[in-house]
């Protein structure tokens, strides 16, 4: 099954344990499902991750 997450979801997975994202995380290491991206959404995801101001990176 292919799956597009939202890029907080996606980052979410890095940050928590235990939740959803967190199990979508770990079906996808599992090879259950397959996650489907683009370059524009990984920018994103750069973006956010490189935002010191952003509430998501501590």
């Amino acid at each position: 099954m292919q799956v597009v997450l939202d890029t907080n979801i996606l980052i979410g997975t890095l940050i928590t344990k235990g939740t959803p994202p967190d199990r979508l995380y770990r079906a996808w290491l599992r090879g259950v499902i397959e996650l489907v991206t683009s370059t524009a959404q990984l920018a994103e995801i750069a973006d956010v991750l490189a935002n010191r101001r952003s509430p998501m990176v501590r």
